[in-house]
């Protein structure tokens, strides 16, 4: 019988939608988040991830969980 698991996965659009939110534009994002702008553009349109400890960060200066980052995915494997 397959099993299933639930997994997370960083959606860009969410972190976006958030930044939005709180009126921070892209370029205030680098003085509020001590990152690069640039870096900022990335993890929105998914080409980087950000690592866990940074979500958590962004979280923390937009006033939202962690978890409004991510969307959560079932994948299932076969167990032999």
């Amino acid at each position: 019988m397959p099993k299933t698991i639930v997994v997370p996965k960083f959606n860009g659009e969410k972190l976006r939608q958030a930044r939005i939110r709180a009126g921070i534009s892209l370029r205030d994002s680098r003085w509020k988040f001590k990152s690069p702008g640039t870096r900022l553009v990335q993890w929105q349109r998914g080409a980087h991830v950000p690592k866990i400890e940074t979500a958590q960060y962004l979280a923390q200066v937009l006033g939202c969980p962690v978890s409004d980052f991510y969307d959560y995915v079932e994948v299932g494997g076969d167990d032999e």
